[in-house]
């Protein structure tokens, strides 16, 4: 006898994306406390030292001060994406940064690891301080794709299917669109940004070790450079969240895509 599971193997699948999405806005929310907390432990690490070793980096503790204000500016910009994600989800369960009876466990470390380098991943994508990275990465891409499609008149490019995978925070994407031919940062960085450089981040506060000089960790980054917006009215742009591989496994897929 054959029973048809269907119903129920996509109900488990709609609660596992549902579960993953709360917990990766709890990292958003814990972010602040975490940080903090990191930056905390080094000040006391700094108070246990012997006198003589504290005079040799007299200005440490102004330091961290500033990375504490950046902390707060950080959060600032994520605290923003939270609101603009929430409603999408019933968000009783999320961890709310306030919330003293929240079990931090939750989140781990790793979690925390993927959501600092996704604030340094809106430098690459979304800053003028990213563009020469996007232009040795980007740019052959862009360039392909326009001589592999220049016999096509720019007016009947916006048929055409342009996959890309590993998408990031959207911009080859958006790149790709601009050329006529679900995700909490991309999400909100396509569809919210209502100006460019409406947001300062600091994205390099939480790395001691691999910068030339203090100035260079505590630099402020404008995002995004570009108006997301900006995209022709006609072009069929979306993302997918997920593995490649899994999402677009399927015969429907197949010829679709470049």
């Amino acid at each position: 006898m054959f029973v048809d599971n269907s119903d129920n193997v996509e109900k488990e699948i709609v609660e596992q994306e549902t579960k993953h999405f709360r917990k990766v806005l709890s990292t958003f929310a814990l972010y602040k406390k975490h940080a903090l907390s990191a930056n905390n432990r080094r000040r006391n690490d700094y108070h246990s030292l012997a006198e003589r070793h504290k005079t040799l980096i007299p200005d440490y503790l102004e330091r961290l001060n500033n990375i504490d204000k950046a902390i707060s500016k950080n959060y600032h910009v994520l605290k923003k994406i939270m609101i603009d994600n929430m409603e999408d989800i019933n968000s009783n369960n999320l961890i709310v940064e306030d919330d003293k009876d929240s079990k931090s466990s939750q989140v781990t470390e790793f979690d925390m690891d993927k959501l600092r380098s996704t604030i340094k991943q809106f430098v690459r994508e979304w800053s003028l301080e990213g563009q020469p990275e996007r232009d040795s990465t980007f740019k052959p891409l862009l360039g392909t794709l326009i001589d592999f499609y220049k016999d096509i008149p720019i007016e009947e490019r916006s048929s055409i299917n342009v996959l890309v995978p590993g998408a990031g925070l959207g911009r080859l994407a958006f790149d790709i669109v601009s050329l006529a031919v679900k995700l909490l940062s991309s999400h909100f960085i396509l569809n919210r940004i209502e100006k460019i450089h409406q947001y300062e981040i600091y994205p390099f506060i939480h790395s001691f070790s691999n910068i030339v000089s203090v100035d260079d960790q505590l630099k402020p980054i404008h995002i995004p450079d570009v108006l997301p917006s900006n995209i022709p009215r006609d072009a069929n742009f979306s993302m997918v969240a997920g593995d490649f591989v899994e999402v677009y496994t399927g015969d429907q897929h197949i010829g679709r895509f470049l």
